[in-house]
């Protein structure tokens, strides 16, 4: 121990000796940040965000092909109405796709042919509004062959009723 105390005197000394000075830690190392250029900077103008009031989306979905489509909730104290809007990437605007019908879900195959879920139940499709393929749903899903999967909004308090009863298929639209 003593043996490193004493040539650490020694470089010390030794330093002294050759340089002049003594080492400093604080003084010299302030000294040169404070005469760094200091950084500047410069705004960009942006285009002014106008926001308008627009319900909610209740639901999303993305086509296969990249089409986004959302359905809005409105109510008016009297009636509920739920339409289906199409995006126009090239515009930045949502359009309204069915005025006459009320959707509450939409789905897609994987060869992009929609499926829609209406307010009172009734999935429709592929690509129909009028051709209905079942009835009391509570929630759907369409699988990559083709076939729809439906959770029944039926009630019921049997487990065996669950079972048989709560999931109906439909293949080969």
């Amino acid at each position: 121990m003593r043996v490193l105390v004493g040539m650490a005197v020694i470089g010390c000394v030794a330093y002294i000796a050759l340089t002049g000075s003594q080492p400093t830690i604080s003084g010299d190392a302030q000294q040169y940040w404070l005469n760094q250029a200091k950084d500047e900077y410069n705004w960009n103008v942006t285009q002014v965000l106008e926001w308008t009031s627009v319900n909610l989306f209740i639901n999303l979905a993305v086509s296969p092909l990249g089409d986004l489509y959302g359905v809005q909730k409105y109510d008016d104290k009297k009636n509920v109405y739920q339409f289906m809007y199409k995006f126009d990437f090239t515009t930045g605007q949502w359009t309204l796709f069915d005025k006459d019908f009320q959707c509450a879900d939409i789905r897609f195959d994987k060869m992009g042919r929609m499926y829609l879920l209406d307010t009172e139940g009734q999935v429709f499709g592929p690509d129909s509004r009028s051709k209905r393929i079942l009835t009391g749903v509570a929630d759907f899903e369409v699988t990559v062959p083709g076939r729809v999967w439906a959770v029944s909004n039926r009630t019921t308090t049997s487990s065996n009723a669950w079972k048989e009863g709560t999931w109906d298929t439909v293949d080969n639209i």
